[in-house]
Protein backbone atom coordinates (compact mmCIF):
# COMPACT_ATOMS: atom_id res chain seq x y z
CA UNK A 1 0.00 0.00 0.00
CA UNK A 2 2.98 2.25 0.76
CA UNK A 3 6.64 3.01 -0.58
CA UNK A 4 9.50 5.50 -0.13
CA UNK A 5 13.00 5.15 -1.07
CA UNK A 6 15.95 6.07 1.48
CA UNK A 7 17.43 9.49 0.81
CA UNK A 8 20.80 8.23 0.73
CA UNK A 9 19.37 6.20 -1.90
CA UNK A 10 20.65 2.44 -0.25
CA UNK A 11 16.78 1.34 0.36
CA UNK A 12 13.26 0.99 -0.53
CA UNK A 13 10.97 0.37 2.13
CA UNK A 14 7.20 -1.03 1.50
CA UNK A 15 4.21 -1.23 3.39
CA UNK A 16 1.84 -3.59 3.30
CA UNK A 17 -2.09 -4.63 3.99
CA UNK A 18 -0.48 -6.89 6.07
CA UNK A 19 0.98 -4.46 8.69
CA UNK A 20 4.35 -5.83 7.52
CA UNK A 21 7.35 -3.49 6.22
CA UNK A 22 9.52 -5.05 3.97
CA UNK A 23 12.96 -3.13 3.47
CA UNK A 24 15.05 -3.92 0.21
CA UNK A 25 18.77 -3.26 -0.49
CA UNK A 26 18.90 -1.67 -4.14
CA UNK A 27 22.15 -2.85 -4.74
CA UNK A 28 21.35 -6.26 -4.66
CA UNK A 29 17.56 -6.39 -4.44
CA UNK A 30 17.85 -8.74 -1.49
CA UNK A 31 15.00 -8.18 1.04
CA UNK A 32 17.04 -6.81 4.27
CA UNK A 33 14.65 -6.57 6.75
CA UNK A 34 11.04 -7.58 7.76
CA UNK A 35 9.39 -4.97 10.04
CA UNK A 36 6.50 -6.10 12.00
CA UNK A 37 4.48 -3.95 14.43
CA UNK A 38 1.42 -2.91 13.01
CA UNK A 39 -2.06 -4.72 13.49
CA UNK A 40 -3.63 -2.89 10.37
CA UNK A 41 -2.65 -1.66 6.58
CA UNK A 42 -0.06 0.63 6.47
CA UNK A 43 -0.99 3.42 5.14
CA UNK A 44 2.44 5.64 4.42
CA UNK A 45 6.11 5.48 5.40
CA UNK A 46 8.90 8.02 4.84
CA UNK A 47 12.60 7.76 5.93
CA UNK A 48 14.25 10.39 8.32
CA UNK A 49 16.34 12.74 5.99
CA UNK A 50 19.82 11.20 6.95
CA UNK A 51 18.24 7.17 6.25
CA UNK A 52 18.43 6.59 9.92
CA UNK A 53 15.02 6.29 10.90
CA UNK A 54 11.75 4.71 9.01
CA UNK A 55 8.47 5.96 10.02
CA UNK A 56 4.89 4.13 9.87
CA UNK A 57 1.48 5.21 9.69
CA UNK A 58 -1.44 3.04 9.92
CA UNK A 59 -5.23 2.16 9.82
CA UNK A 60 -4.44 0.85 13.59
CA UNK A 61 -4.40 4.55 14.48
CA UNK A 62 -0.44 4.41 15.56
CA UNK A 63 2.80 6.24 14.41
CA UNK A 64 6.07 3.79 14.56
CA UNK A 65 9.47 4.52 14.20
CA UNK A 66 11.95 1.82 13.17
CA UNK A 67 16.49 1.98 13.36
CA UNK A 68 16.83 1.44 9.87
CA UNK A 69 20.52 -0.24 10.35
CA UNK A 70 19.52 -2.87 13.18
CA UNK A 71 15.70 -3.07 12.21
CA UNK A 72 14.75 -2.40 15.83
CA UNK A 73 11.14 -0.69 16.76
CA UNK A 74 12.09 2.26 18.80
CA UNK A 75 8.84 3.93 19.24
CA UNK A 76 5.29 3.47 19.22
CA UNK A 77 3.30 7.31 19.20
CA UNK A 78 -0.60 7.35 19.50
CA UNK A 79 -2.91 10.33 19.64
CA UNK A 80 -4.63 10.11 16.37
CA UNK A 81 -8.43 9.35 16.81
CA UNK A 82 -9.02 7.05 14.09
CA UNK A 83 -6.63 5.66 10.46
CA UNK A 84 -3.39 7.72 10.36
CA UNK A 85 -3.17 8.32 6.56
CA UNK A 86 0.01 10.04 5.84
CA UNK A 87 3.35 10.85 7.54
CA UNK A 88 6.42 13.11 6.40
CA UNK A 89 9.59 13.98 7.34
CA UNK A 90 10.73 17.57 7.71
CA UNK A 91 13.93 17.99 5.77
CA UNK A 92 15.47 19.30 9.20
CA UNK A 93 15.54 15.96 10.12
CA UNK A 94 13.99 17.12 14.20
CA UNK A 95 10.29 16.91 13.18
CA UNK A 96 7.36 14.82 10.74
CA UNK A 97 3.87 15.36 10.32
CA UNK A 98 0.88 12.83 10.39
CA UNK A 99 -2.62 13.27 9.02
CA UNK A 100 -5.87 11.40 9.75
CA UNK A 101 -9.12 10.25 9.33
CA UNK A 102 -9.67 11.89 12.28
CA UNK A 103 -9.09 15.59 10.66
CA UNK A 104 -6.15 16.44 12.53
CA UNK A 105 -3.03 17.11 11.41
CA UNK A 106 -0.69 16.36 14.50
CA UNK A 107 3.26 17.81 14.67
CA UNK A 108 6.10 15.04 16.36
CA UNK A 109 8.91 15.96 17.34
CA UNK A 110 11.58 13.12 16.61
CA UNK A 111 13.76 13.13 19.19
CA UNK A 112 11.52 13.08 22.10
CA UNK A 113 8.76 11.07 20.42
CA UNK A 114 6.08 13.33 20.89
CA UNK A 115 3.47 15.64 19.64
CA UNK A 116 4.41 19.31 19.54
CA UNK A 117 0.68 20.32 17.99
CA UNK A 118 -2.30 19.67 16.27
CA UNK A 119 -3.89 21.15 13.52
CA UNK A 120 -8.05 21.03 13.44
CA UNK A 121 -8.15 23.07 10.37
CA UNK A 122 -9.98 20.51 8.08
CA UNK A 123 -13.49 19.43 7.96
CA UNK A 124 -12.86 15.65 6.68
CA UNK A 125 -9.96 13.35 6.48
CA UNK A 126 -6.80 14.53 5.80
CA UNK A 127 -4.91 12.31 3.01
CA UNK A 128 -1.81 13.78 2.56
CA UNK A 129 1.03 16.19 4.26
CA UNK A 130 4.64 16.96 3.11
CA UNK A 131 6.93 19.72 3.60
CA UNK A 132 8.50 22.59 1.80
CA UNK A 133 12.32 21.69 0.98
CA UNK A 134 13.18 23.90 3.56
CA UNK A 135 10.84 22.53 6.05
CA UNK A 136 9.53 26.17 7.27
CA UNK A 137 5.98 25.09 5.53
CA UNK A 138 3.53 22.28 5.81
CA UNK A 139 0.77 21.85 3.00
CA UNK A 140 -1.84 19.49 3.63
CA UNK A 141 -5.14 17.85 1.17
CA UNK A 142 -8.48 16.69 2.29
CA UNK A 143 -11.56 14.66 1.76
CA UNK A 144 -13.22 18.84 2.26
CA UNK A 145 -11.43 19.49 -1.51
CA UNK A 146 -9.19 22.23 0.18
CA UNK A 147 -5.56 22.46 0.61
CA UNK A 148 -4.20 24.45 3.48
CA UNK A 149 -0.83 25.80 3.89
CA UNK A 150 0.56 25.69 7.15
CA UNK A 151 3.30 28.14 7.92
CA UNK A 152 5.27 26.67 11.00
CA UNK A 153 7.34 29.18 12.42
CA UNK A 154 4.28 31.12 13.77
CA UNK A 155 1.67 28.19 12.94
CA UNK A 156 -0.52 30.62 10.85
CA UNK A 157 -2.69 28.69 8.39
CA UNK A 158 -3.40 29.33 4.79
CA UNK A 159 -6.59 28.06 3.49
CA UNK A 160 -7.28 27.11 -0.18
CA UNK A 161 -10.83 26.31 -0.50
CA UNK A 162 -11.16 24.10 -4.26
CA UNK A 163 -14.00 23.32 -6.00
CA UNK A 164 -11.60 21.72 -8.47
CA UNK A 165 -8.34 20.11 -8.45
CA UNK A 166 -5.40 22.52 -8.79
CA UNK A 167 -2.38 21.79 -10.82
CA UNK A 168 0.01 24.42 -8.44
CA UNK A 169 -0.22 27.33 -6.33
CA UNK A 170 2.73 29.52 -6.74
CA UNK A 171 4.61 29.44 -2.97
CA UNK A 172 3.85 33.12 -1.94
CA UNK A 173 0.09 31.98 -2.26
CA UNK A 174 -1.19 34.60 -4.12
CA UNK A 175 -1.27 33.04 -7.56
CA UNK A 176 -3.26 29.80 -8.95
CA UNK A 177 -1.00 28.77 -11.29
CA UNK A 178 -3.72 26.47 -13.01
CA UNK A 179 -7.12 24.67 -12.29
CA UNK A 180 -9.13 22.17 -13.55
CA UNK A 181 -12.20 23.72 -13.49
CA UNK A 182 -14.25 20.17 -14.78
CA UNK A 183 -13.33 18.35 -11.81
CA UNK A 184 -15.02 18.09 -8.29
CA UNK A 185 -13.50 16.21 -6.22
CA UNK A 186 -12.06 15.52 -2.48
CA UNK A 187 -8.29 15.34 -2.81
CA UNK A 188 -6.07 12.77 -2.24
CA UNK A 189 -2.40 13.61 -2.29
CA UNK A 190 0.11 16.11 -1.87
CA UNK A 191 3.46 16.88 -2.58
CA UNK A 192 5.98 19.98 -2.76
CA UNK A 193 8.17 20.26 -6.18
CA UNK A 194 12.14 20.62 -4.83
CA UNK A 195 12.77 24.00 -5.89
CA UNK A 196 9.73 25.04 -3.53
CA UNK A 197 8.35 27.22 -6.00
CA UNK A 198 5.17 25.17 -6.47
CA UNK A 199 3.20 23.05 -4.94
CA UNK A 200 1.23 19.66 -6.96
Amino acid sequence: MSIAYSPDGHFIACGGIDGIVCIFDLATGKLLHTLEGHAMPIRSLTFSPDSQLLTTCSDDSSIKIYDVQHANLIGTLSGHGSYVLCVDFCPDNTHFATSSSDRKIKIWDAGMRRCVHTFADHSDQVWGVAYNDGGSKLVSVSDDKSIVVLRLSDFEVLFFPCDAICIGFFCTYTKIIECLPTVYSPLLSVQYLPACTDLL
